[in-house]
């Protein structure tokens, strides 16, 4: 008889990587979707296995290239088991609207929005048949409040934000755990890409940045108790609910203030 698996898209680092050994300590078989590859995925995919005694599966491949993602699609589909979808994969730009290059911009789009749909599209349907399943959508606190050098990233998550929300209430009485995930900063590579402003934002220890294990160790807990938006880090979500009161006006001149710093 198969175990169940656990699909963890952007599985083979970060936020990813730390859904993944939480996963395989609760017994799941791991299909991990990556960019990544070589000597460090197969020594994390030997420690997984060696750790847990579950069979791990590594697969790269470009998120932002429909073929590449229908055959992600039709390895989930062959395994039949996938009980757990992560849609995890994401980078960033770093850049004004105008500035970040219209084919970074749609491959964002593909990466962020329509990865996720053909993956949960696929998926759910075995999921309701089944009557169990868990869909955790890591979408970003940017999501909830614009920023400027931010706009296609910010949009891109609170499009991911109301499809899961809305999911969450169409999947109700099927068994199926819905979640959207917002973290605030975390140290990954995510911030690779504005390599001089993430060094500048590191040494900012007043902003709150958490480890990919502790954002996964809330959102397994939120996700016990039925939690469909986790915001990890208690500063984040003070911020959150500062933001959602104040003034429109007066937030557009916050972040304009900000940014100018």
């Amino acid at each position: 008889m198969k175990r169940a698996a656990a699909l963890i898209t952007g599985g083979t680092s970060g936020i990813g990587a730390a859904y993944a050994e939480a996963f395989a300590a609760r017994g799941y078989d791991l299909i991990l979707v990556g960019l990544e590859s070589g000597k460090s995925v197969h020594a994390m995919m030997k420690t997984l296995e060696n750790a847990f005694g579950v069979r791990v599966a590594a697969v790269r491949a470009d998120l932002s290239k429909e073929r590449e993602i229908r055959a992600i699609i039709r390895l989930a589909l062959k395994r039949g088991e996938i009980e757990v979808l992560v849609n995890c994969a994401g980078f960033g730009l770093g850049a004004d609207f105008t500035g970040a290059g219209l084919r970074r911009e749609n491959e964002m789009l593909k990466v962020h929005c329509l990865a996720p749909m053909d993956l949960m599209r696929s998926l759910i349907p075995r999921m309701v048949e089944r009557r169990k399943g868990v869909i955790i959508n890591v979408a970003s606190l940017g999501g909830f409040l614009p920023m400027a050098r931010n706009s296609v990233y910010g949009a891109t998550k609170a499009f991911l934000i109301s499809l899961t929300e809305s999911l969450h209430l169409e999947l109700w009485g099927y068994g199926i755990r819905v979640q959207l995930l917002a973290p605030g900063f975390v140290k990954t590579h995510f911030h690779d890409a504005v390599r001089s402003a993430a060094k500048r934002l590191s040494r900012q220890k007043r902003l709150g940045w958490m480890t990919p294990r502790q954002v996964v160790r809330c959102s397994l807990k939120s996700l016990e108790k039925g939690r469909v938006v986790c915001i990890p880090g208690l500063k984040y979500r003070l911020l959150y609910a500062l933001c959602r009161v104040v003034p429109r006006n007066l937030y557009y001149r916050l972040c304009l203030k900000v940014g100018r710093k």
